[in-house]
């Protein structure tokens, strides 16, 4: 048998095998799976059709986090796979936790639409009027099924405006609602129509309220 020594590689066949194993690597980086992150966008203008035009009530109010049900409590999204199955993407993950992320929705939406005279996330040295919280029993992307033919985002919840100082509920704006998505979409084509329901149940909300402290 020949030593090594004596039939040492050829210098190009090693510039070769190191070009391929770079070509190798950066093709695995360009191919690396990165975690996405989704945003609840409040509208900036108001989204009903019947829309009432509500003048700035003098009033101050809180926003607490909205409770959410435990099985949605989780960043990761939520995939309705079977009746009673949830999935949970791994690699599309909300920005915020829904808690959070529902406060601060409906908190820029109400600031948007300059319904209250001082809207607060955090308590001050004088206690606001009024509270808004609520709770969120489903939030998920459903797949198709015998009955629904298409997927569809699913919105289950409750948005609750009490007297501060008692806890009264004085408006209580509970909805349920799915909108059908195309075959063929992507996680943002769900995120959209997540969107598009909130901000069309927080006008309704807003003109419960309207109509309640006239």
């Amino acid at each position: 048998m020949n030593n090594l020594k004596n039939n040492p590689v050829p210098k190009l066949t090693v510039a070769v095998l190191l070009t391929f194993v770079l070509i190798l690597l950066s093709g695995c980086a360009n191919k690396r799976i990165l975690k996405k992150y989704y945003l609840l966008e409040p509208s900036l203008i108001p989204v009903l059709a019947d829309s009432v035009t509500v003048q700035t009530l003098p009033y101050s109010v809180l926003i607490n986090p909205f409770t959410v049900r435990p099985a949605y409590k989780t960043k990761q999204i939520a995939l309705r796979s079977k009746s009673n199955e949830l999935e949970y993407y791994i690699y599309h993950v909300w920005g915020e936790p829904l808690d959070d992320a529902l406060r601060f929705f409906v908190w820029r939406r109400l600031k948007a639409l300059h319904v209250f005279k001082r809207t607060s996330i955090e308590l001050s040295i004088s206690a606001p009027e009024y509270l808004i919280d609520g709770t969120v029993d489903l939030l998920e992307w459903q797949k198709p099924t015998k009955q629904i033919k298409k997927p569809v985002a699913h919105v289950q919840m409750v948005m609750d405006f009490k007297n501060f100082k008692t806890g009264e509920i004085l408006v209580e704006h509970a909805f349920d609602r799915s909108v059908p998505l195309p075959k063929k979409s992507g996680m943002n084509d769900f995120v959209l129509a997540i969107n598009r329901i909130l901000n069309r149940e927080t006008d309704a909300f807003i003109q419960k309220i309207a109509q309640t402290l006239k």
